[in-house]
């Protein structure tokens, strides 16, 4: 009889703690579609602002007549990444004529490709490159044309772009074609096939974007900002000039601002430095970070400045993927600079955790409406009364003072 009703008063205060802490948390989203034991939760763009750095203060409770549960729940971060599979080859045919340099590979078995890697001992180059592919070397579909390769090596500059990205081709025989007036010293090659994750990064819309260019400092700086704050890993630069360029830049996010009488004073932290080139549109692309500012600084030595079009943020989406044990009404809550992160068993068998789990459904948000403590009243609220004691209390001295003086005499 006692084990019972210790067991019984160990849940009831442990269920009233649950609830108090609850209540320790500014917002709350409800939670709906629970259908299976494992399921995957999706962060919102619009959590990221009020959550903790390290994302800490995030908690799925589940409300039922009786008690209040934790759910436990493990943070999964989607990482862009691509597998490369080298593919075996050898290099079968070496020629020239009056339309260039000839290069033909053999794939040792007949399979899809999409990328082809060049080395050359050619310390500056700028080769105008074409792709072919054949299954009988008779006939020749086109891949690629204008393909530009590039190397720069001076005493600022070690730069070589000199990879050829196409969409799959499944060929037996590959054949290169690189136009140029000075025989180029092809060193080395690899062939690959990428695989791209089944994951997609989050596009965010940039809101505004601000460019300025300084003659001084022969630079330009652009500002992007985009509506939340939110993680992000990459920014693609429309540029529209049509010319060749070749800039070294630095980009940095803002990390927060200090407004004193005379002006804001911002606060960027770098996260990045490169070059951006018009040899090939490639994104920026940089370890997460949770911004939504960016300050790009392109440096234009004697060139003309950039105009930069326009401009596409992406960012690697969060889930929690937690366990749900029984029927209640959960709701996901965040926002307590007090929290520590949580400690759940399920963090020791992942190997248990469904790969593939379905979604659920966050409802509107709601802020926790927290009771305020009563205002204590102070015996005088008005100085006023503060001063009249006083003016009692130093006229009875003196009353005092000159009575004893009298007295003395």
């Amino acid at each position: 009889m006692n084990k019972i009703f210790t067991l019984l008063l160990t849940c009831f205060i442990f269920s009233n703690y649950v609830t108090a802490q609850l209540m320790t948390y500014k917002f709350q989203q409800s939670i709906t579609g629970i259908e299976n034991e494992w399921h995957q939760i999706k962060l919102p763009p619009t959590i990221y602002q009020h959550l903790k750095p390290n994302f800490a203060d995030i908690r799925i409770y589940g409300l039922t007549e009786n008690d209040t549960i934790e759910v436990p729940y493990l943070i999964k971060e989607v990482k862009e990444q691509s597998n490369f599979k080298n593919i075996n080859f050898k290099v079968i045919n070496s020629t020239k004529n009056k339309r260039g340099y000839y290069y033909t590979f053999e794939l040792n078995q007949l399979q899809s490709i999409n990328q082809i890697q060049l080395s050359f001992a050619n310390d500056n180059f700028d080769f105008n490159s074409s792709l072919s592919g054949s299954n009988d070397q008779r006939e020749w579909f086109t891949i690629l044309e204008n393909q530009k390769l590039i190397g720069i090596k001076n005493e600022y500059v070690n730069f070589n772009y000199t990879i050829l990205n196409f969409k799959q081709a499944k060929y037996k025989y590959f054949r290169l074609n690189i136009q140029s007036p000075t025989p180029p010293i092809l060193q080395n090659s690899s062939i690959t096939i990428s695989e791209k994750p089944m994951e997609v990064l989050d596009t965010y819309k940039v809101n505004t974007t601000r460019q300025t260019s300084n003659t001084k400092s022969k630079s330009s700086t652009i500002l992007l900002t985009i509506k939340d704050k939110v993680p992000t890993s990459s920014i693609l630069l429309q540029i529209s000039d049509k010319i060749d360029f070749y800039r070294n830049y630095q980009l940095s996010y803002l990390t927060d601002s200090v407004v004193t009488p005379k002006e804001t004073i911002y606060n960027y932290q770098l996260i990045k430095q490169g070059v951006i080139h018009s040899f090939a549109k490639e994104a920026i692309r940089f370890s997460p970070v949770i911004a939504q500012q960016f300050k790009i600084e392109i440096f234009n030595q004697d060139n003309q400045a950039l105009t930069i079009e326009s401009a596409q943020v992406q960012g690697p989406p969060t889930y929690l993927v937690a366990r749900f044990n029984q029927i209640a009404n959960y709701k996901l809550v965040y926002g307590n600079k007090a929290a520590q992160s949580p400690a759940y068993d399920i963090a020791y068998y992942t190997e248990k955790i469904p790969e593939m789990t379905t979604s659920l459904i966050l409802g509107e948000v709601v802020n926790i409406q927290h009771k305020e403590k009563p205002k204590v009243t102070p015996l005088f609220e008005s100085n006023n009364w503060l001063y009249f004691i006083l003016s009692i209390i130093i006229a009875g001295l003196a009353w005092f003072s000159i009575k004893m003086l009298r007295n003395s005499k």
